[in-house]
């Protein structure tokens, strides 16, 4: 497997196959930067015979299936149809979120668990104290700002 030199492509970007014709994949990039634009991915010969008595040759498209991806590469992106295989609780706070949140429609997203009915959805009590106290430092903040300007109304 080689990697391309195209303007448009990069290793790991997402990809949809238009079209498959003898030397030449034809597909769409599902990717923002370059959202439904078309590009084309040459089959790429490889010679193999380096010290060999025998030359061997293999052409093949650089380009790999892939059907699944971490809640990290999928966040911030939306999906159609979302099936999240948990087995075993998310360790980081919000990622059960973020890998929910992922599908355009909630009837999309199917959770697969393994030898379980549920899973935990961690929380770091820290983090939320911290976010609490400041929402609590706004709404002082904003009373304190209400209350000054009736003062000098």
């Amino acid at each position: 497997m080689r990697n391309l030199n195209l303007p448009s492509l990069c290793n790991g970007m997402r990809i949809i196959v238009e079209e498959l014709l003898d030397n030449l994949k034809v597909a769409r990039i599902n990717r923002t930067a370059f959202r439904n634009e078309i590009t084309t991915i040459p089959r790429i010969t490889m010679n193999l015979s380096e010290g060999e008595d025998i030359p061997l040759q293999r052409s093949q498209f650089p380009v790999q299936s892939c059907f699944a991806m971490t809640i990290h590469k999928a966040q911030g992106q939306t999906m159609d149809n979302v099936l999240i295989e948990v087995e075993r609780p998310v360790i980081q706070h919000g990622q059960l979120y973020v890998a929910l949140s992922r599908g355009r429609r909630k009837e999309n997203v199917r959770v697969f668990l393994k030898d379980t009915q549920s899973t935990k959805n961690v929380v770091i009590k820290s983090f939320l104290s911290s976010k609490l106290q400041q929402r609590q430092n706004e709404k002082i903040f904003l009373l304190t700002s209400e209350r000054e300007r009736e003062r000098q109304n």
